[in-house]
């Protein structure tokens, strides 16, 4: 498969954010307002499923579940994989994401317009209107459900027609399912989700900017990294060897004539030390 620069795969990327994000909630007893405040900084188009799914904490856990169920196995295997077990198990998945693929629906949508209500005096519902993009917002909306395949010039507007999730759909699988499920489809439909990993450390969902990255945090690869050494020797390797070097360092200024009390300083080994290698007497 052909790598996706991480600029090419900006919109797709935050797609699969808010999923890992979701998968990483406390639906038991989290807070709310950090989830919603991290998913705003994402994209406005997605707080409507985190506040969708806060009003029943319990379906959205389930939700949660379902999807931990279904992509644990590919993402984070424990030990090697052999390679009919890993078609097995994407083939799984697959079949899942056909449900969903068998009921979108193709659309329109404007792209020099947005809709915006139109508050109606009372007793008369309101109802959405088109109005006019900023220039500057024109290229910048995008609604991460609707996937356009043209650009269409008809009655005099400028127009993207593609496939989005459809209405029925949302019903049929209530809170967030449906939604969520389409995220991973086209994550895989772009090739991004490979970008979808869990933390080596902590376990934890993340989403991988750069193809190398393997960990959620630099703090997190560190701490990983420092406990692989610690397990292997490797710093009582290095102890080993920079006590090798002091001591060597220790028996040139011996023979230079400087005192135990110089050398002890010099090269940071107590006397005692120095006496049990046999540097001095």
């Amino acid at each position: 498969m052909k790598r996706v620069t991480a600029s090419k795969q900006h919109k797709e990327l935050n797609g699969l954010k808010v999923l890992a994000a979701i998968l990483n909630f406390d639906w038991d007893g989290g807070d709310a307002g950090q989830l919603e405040k991290l998913i705003n900084a994402i994209g406005e188009y997605f707080l409507w499923i985190v506040r969708d799914a806060l009003k029943d904490r319990g379906k959205a856990k389930s939700v949660q579940e379902e999807l931990k169920a279904d992509l644990l196995p590919i993402l984070s295997p424990e030990g090697k994989v052999d390679p009919e077990k890993a078609y097995f198990r994407i083939k799984k998945l697959l079949r899942k994401l056909n449900e969903i693929e068998s009921k979108t629906e193709w659309d329109i949508e404007p792209i020099e317009y947005e809709w915006l209500p139109v508050f109606r005096p009372e007793a008369e519902p309101s109802e959405d209107a088109l109005a006019p993009l900023p220039p500057d917002e024109v290229k910048s909306k995008w609604d991460p459900f609707f996937n356009p395949t043209a650009e269409l010039n008809l009655l005099g507007y400028r127009w993207h027609i593609g496939s989005t999730l459809s209405a029925q759909t949302a019903n049929d699988y209530g809170f967030g399912r449906g939604t969520l499920y389409q995220i991973v489809l086209d994550a895989f439909k772009s090739g991004s989700i490979e970008r979808l990993r869990t933390c080596l450390q902590c376990k934890v969902f993340f989403v991988a900017e750069d193809g190398r990255q393997q960990f959620c945090s630099d703090e997190h690869r560190n701490e990983f990294n420092n406990k692989q050494r610690l397990q292997s020797g490797y710093f009582k390797d290095r102890r080993g060897v920079k006590r090798k070097r002091d001591l060597a360092r220790a028996r040139k200024l011996l023979r230079e004539g400087k005192s135990p009390g110089e050398i002890a300083k010099a090269t940071k080994l107590s006397q005692r030390v120095l006496k049990r290698e046999g540097v001095i007497h």
